[in-house]
């Protein structure tokens, strides 16, 4: 690697920590004790880790089987348009998204559920633009190693069940795992769509991303912490999925 591809690939990591350098620069850590005493910490604390554990629970429930029959019916290649209802969240500006939910699940919405600016509602949220990032990963586990253990199984009279627990599992769980590390740290970080859907309500619907957002104009030493709490849960789902899918490929 020449000097030139070193000082680009230099400047370019520089470049993506600054922000993080930034914040860290920022952040009184003689204002913790204090700023854990905020009575609106715990609970934000608390709903942003159930609603993600609620919401990655249903997206591996729900997202690896259909996975598995993405891969195994269309041999890797789904059509287009199945592609695009499974990625489009990734995507769509978030204010799109909460707007799209309200007019569906609101109570003027499409099915009038009243599901909006309720706890129901982050898991809603949570799962549609947490599921892509799960389904990318164990797909491409599923389309990566042979399915003929599966396959043989089947005709031997194996049932779904023991198939998953006894092939798909063993075979497949680090990108499992990982896949759910992914979606877990994107469920945790969700803002935009949120504030619009489920609003910012204190001890109802205000996960830690939203408390942030309201501590910008009353404690930021408070919004800091909590800036950081989200960015080293990041950064560990993060290297766990790295981890995860390195390990596998050994």
């Amino acid at each position: 690697m020449n000097i030139a591809w070193k000082t680009l690939i230099g400047l370019t990591l520089i470049y993506l920590a600054l922000p993080i350098v930034g914040l860290l620069t920022q952040l009184d850590l003689a204002a913790l004790p204090g700023v854990f005493s905020h009575d609106r910490i715990y609970p934000a604390l608390t709903l942003s880790f159930t609603s993600a554990l609620a919401s990655t629970g249903f997206i591996m429930v729900v997202g690896t089987p259909l996975a598995w029959k993405l891969a195994e019916h269309y041999q890797g290649r789904p059509p287009t348009f199945i592609q695009l209802i499974i990625q489009w969240p990734l995507v769509l500006p978030p204010s799109v998204l909460g707007l799209a939910l309200l007019d569906t699940y609101g109570s003027q919405g499409l099915f009038n559920t009243g599901l909006a600016f309720s706890p129901a509602s982050l898991v809603i949220i949570q799962t549609i633009v947490a599921a892509p990032f799960f389904l990318q990963v164990v797909f491409t586990s599923f389309i990566g190693r042979d399915s003929h253990y599966a396959d043989i199984a089947s005709t031997l009279g194996a049932s779904p069940s023991f198939i998953a627990r006894k092939i798909l599992w063993p075979l497949h769980k680090w990108a499992i795992i990982g896949g759910a590390s992914l979606a877990f740290a994107r469920s945790l970080g969700e803002f935009g769509a949120t504030l619009i859907f489920a609003g910012n309500l204190p001890g109802v619907t205000q996960t830690m991303p939203l408390a942030i957002y309201e501590f910008l104009e009353s404690d930021l030493q408070a919004a800091r912490v909590l800036a950081l709490i989200l960015l080293l849960l990041g950064m560990v789902f993060i290297g766990l999925a790295i981890r995860l899918s390195l390990g596998r490929r050994a």
